[in-house]
């Protein structure tokens, strides 16, 4: 349920997984181009299949009020649920950065992205800021 809910987020605060060290080597322009195919060719049609393969599953343990074999016979259909819940805000999500990519391309807009410093260095930048206090 957190990956499949926290995604979006990721891909908003521009933390999703990629090769850094190779993406960091690139001109700023090729990496705008990367993340707009990424998102226009492998994203978007990817969510777009699990939301169009995972309804069917959902409505029909929706219908039938799907129940767990175990003991207790939780409800299933939540679950399943969460799977096209899921994969409809990242594609609304993906929608919104392939349209921010193509507005930075076009420099409409400034990159939001473009100061951001890796979590993990702002991470370790305050324990250091926390240590030298003391």
């Amino acid at each position: 349920m957190v990956f499949l809910l926290c995604s979006p987020w990721t891909l908003l605060a521009n933390e999703h997984i990629r090769i850094d060290i190779v993406n960091q080597m690139l001109p700023k322009p090729v990496r705008n181009w990367i993340d707009t195919i990424g998102h226009a060719f492998f994203l978007v049609p990817l969510t777009v299949v699990m939301i169009i393969t995972g309804w069917p599953f959902f409505y029909r343990s929706f219908l039938i009020n799907e129940q767990s074999g175990n003991a207790g016979g939780l409800p299933q259909w939540p679950s399943k649920g969460l799977v096209v819940l899921g994969f409809t805000f990242l594609l609304v999500q993906g929608i919104s950065e392939l349209i921010k990519r193509i507005a930075i391309m076009r420099d409409l807009i400034p990159d939001p992205h473009e100061n951001q410093q890796d979590a993990l260095e702002a991470e370790v930048e305050h324990i250091v800021e926390a240590i030298e206090k003391r």
